[in-house]
């Protein structure tokens, strides 16, 4: 019997994987950062930290607008004392030593205004950023997400219709498609090449941070296929 004879009298099915990834700039910047001060009293530091907070704070104000932006959120932690002895190198304990930290978060929707935001507040006493975390808003998210999800399904037709035109079987038809061995959801993953977010201590690792890179959104499929014959 023929290859031609085979596809004609009974129906093959066709197992594929389909990938797609979509790369979109993000829309959000979220700056991790802390006002925070070591001193040998309590007040000392209490009245940095404070003093700290009270001109980000005023900054940050006149930059927030929950529509236009650019600071489209911010909070600002309480402020959290703590005291410790440290111990030198010689093994000696030192002086009490007292900590005043707060943390603070800003979301930014134009990294341009971030990047001039995070240089302004670096001369203020204190000030210190753990990381900027780069996303989409929930809007961008799902378009992208179902563009990624027709791109998997559209790569999975493509490779099936592949081995099915390499035997001579014929258009495919769809009959199952699914996560990596589940249905109904495929697998969608988001990541920021890199780090999504990062400490740094120099100020090269600062520009690399506040210049964010492309996020890339991929969905992954697993499909079953038939073709030939006249059944599913």
């Amino acid at each position: 019997m023929t290859e031609s004879e085979i596809g004609s009298s009974a129906p093959v099915v066709v197992r594929v994987r389909g990938s797609h990834e979509v790369r979109t700039p993000p829309e959000r910047g979220v700056v991790h950062a802390t006002m925070g001060c070591d001193g040998p009293e309590a007040a000392f530091s209490m009245r940095v930290v404070e003093e700290g907070l009270a001109s980000l704070v005023d900054s940050i104000k006149a930059l927030h607008d929950e529509t236009t932006g650019p600071v489209v959120a911010w909070s600002v932690d309480q402020i959290a004392l703590g005291a410790h002895r440290p111990w030198n190198d010689q093994g000696t304990q030192l002086p009490l030593v007292h900590t005043a930290r707060a943390g603070v978060t800003v979301t930014f929707s134009d990294a341009e205004a971030l990047g001039r935001w995070c240089s302004q507040s670096a001369e203020i006493r204190g000030f210190a950023i753990r990381g900027v975390d780069w996303k989409l808003t929930d809007e961008r998210r799902a378009e992208v997400e179902r563009e990624a999800r027709t791109g998997a399904a559209r790569d999975a037709m493509t490779r099936a219709q592949s081995y099915a035109d390499a035997l001579d079987l014929g258009p495919v038809r769809v009959r199952a498609i699914s996560d990596e061995g589940m249905l109904p959801r495929p697998v969608i993953h988001d990541v920021v090449p890199g780090a999504a977010m990062k400490s740094f201590a120099t100020e090269g690792d600062l520009g690399q941070m506040l210049t964010p890179e492309p996020l890339v959104v991929r969905a992954q499929v697993e499909a079953e296929f038939v073709t030939g014959g006249g059944g599913r």
